[in-house]
């Protein structure tokens, strides 16, 4: 699963925004066979090698308003964009096979908040080392230590961490399934997974849930590609490891999540869409009237992916 709980609450004490500016997600034709019957694994085994063109958008945004009695003390918006166009090279498989260190071979690169660009590159050797857990993760260019810019630039267009549950843990299918088909998302196994991220000790004692279906079934880019949809929901969240005192009215995360998965369980996915939303609404005694500070999240990724032989084009 991609970040979810530390974009929300990084710099809690300074967040903002309402709802992210749209990207473009790739079209599905309608399904070309009803009556099938399909394997689902959003993950596909891994090789050292591997190479792939990456095209990843992340769009954030957050609104934060603190209140002492009826008087607004803060009112905090912000807003954050990341683009990446890569040709990403599997370097390490960890214990399990799955990807670990990954190469980006950097064609555009740009990060801005509050619309002032504090990062672009056109050309650079990106290197992700994942980690169990993502403030473990080291993240170089061009063999130096990545820049404050730099890291949360990649904190917002990739994941980070591995070892942990993948997608096909939390939100994979029992078995084979037919068009229109639904299952449950495994929820102690996506708390786990999110327990992982910064910010993840917010995790004690929530509780999460989710649905998860096929969609339909068609071509993309000529891939017969399966169309398969998730939506989570995270209540319950302890704010209290971020504000010590605090009570929380409503701490809710919704997450929905699509993605366009090859037919052939051999291939890496095509595309993945992932859209969340956040309601956080806290009070905190003081001597002086109580505080209150609500916030609201909204972020979007897309990601589009095309795999690459060994020579370098497009592989079909």
């Amino acid at each position: 699963m991609t970040r979810t709980i530390s974009l929300i609450f990084a710099g809690f004490d300074a967040c903002g925004g309402s709802r992210p500016v749209a990207s473009v997600e790739i079209p599905l034709p309608q399904p070309q066979s009803q009556s099938g019957v399909y394997a689902i694994h959003f993950d596909h085994p891994s090789r050292v090698g591997e190479r792939s063109h990456y095209v990843v958008t992340a769009d954030e945004e957050r609104m934060t308003t603190t209140r002492r009695g009826k008087d607004v003390t803060s009112d905090v918006h912000m807003k954050k964009r990341g683009r990446l166009d890569a040709i990403a090279t599997v370097m390490t498989l960890d214990a399990a096979g799955k990807t670990g260190d990954v190469l980006f071979d950097i064609a555009d690169l740009s990060y801005s908040d509050d619309g002032r660009e504090l990062l672009h590159k056109r050309r650079g050797k990106l290197m992700v080392a994942r980690a169990k857990h993502e403030a473990d993760a080291k993240v170089t260019l061009d063999g130096v230590e990545a820049t404050d810019e730099m890291r949360e630039a990649v904190k917002l267009l990739l994941t980070l961490t591995n070892g942990g549950p993948d997608d096909d843990e939390v939100m994979g299918p029992p078995g084979p399934q037919r068009i229109g088909s639904h299952w449950r998302v495994d929820g102690t196994r996506a708390a786990e997974a999110l327990s992982k991220e910064e910010g993840g000790e917010m995790m004690n004692g929530a509780h999460v849930s989710g649905d998860a279906w096929l969609e339909g079934v068609g071509l993309v880019n000529g891939i017969d590609c399966l169309d398969v949809h998730a939506i989570v929901h995270i209540d319950g969240l302890d704010t209290t490891s971020k504000v010590p005192g605090a009570v929380a009215d409503v701490a809710r995360i919704t997450m929905t999540v699509s993605a366009k998965i090859p037919v052939d369980g051999a291939r890496g996915r095509v595309s993945d869409h992932q859209i969340i939303e956040a309601t956080v609404k806290l009070k905190t005694p003081s001597p002086n009237g109580e505080i209150t500070m609500e916030t609201n999240y909204a972020s979007r990724r897309d990601g589009v992916y095309e795999a690459l032989s060994p020579e370098g084009g497009a592989s079909r």
